[in-house]
């Protein structure tokens, strides 16, 4: 089986990350169990956040990131599963949290929340909007 791979300062091809998932669980039980290093950046506008970005055996590529006032006990542990907004909007978000699960050691009772399709209508929709920015 082919390993995934951590990449470090990387964007998502379409240039939209778009949340597909949020796990009950700190996303150092995933980096843990991938024996891979936890990162830690600001978001602009949300503060410190620690994660990884990842590209799964299947070419997938994934961000996983989990803000700071969870790891500080202001709320229950979670971290939240990014995909870029082009795979979201052709695959739709169960697709690919079922892709991520067994390669991040994952199980469904750990997710919290899943994207739908109107998630992955409103990702086609800011994608549509931009590209006709793009082309004006």
């Amino acid at each position: 089986m082919a390993r995934v791979e951590q990449l470090f300062e990387h964007r998502f091809p379409s240039g939209l990350d778009w949340r597909v998932a949020q796990f009950g669980l700190h996303v150092s039980v995933v980096a843990e169990h991938l024996g891979l290093e936890l990162q830690v950046w600001e978001e602009d506008g949300l503060g410190d956040v620690t994660g990884l970005f990842l590209r799964l055996p299947s070419g997938r590529l994934l961000l996983l990131r989990e803000f700071h006032h969870s790891l500080h006990g202001l709320y229950p542990p979670s971290f939240e599963a990014c995909a870029d907004g082009h795979d979201v909007a052709m695959h739709g978000a169960p697709e690919i949290v079922e892709d991520m699960l067994p390669v991040c050691g994952l199980s469904r009772a750990e997710i919290t929340w899943i994207g739908d399709e109107e998630s992955r209508q409103t990702a086609i929709g800011l994608l549509d909007r931009w590209r006709c920015r793009l082309s004006e």
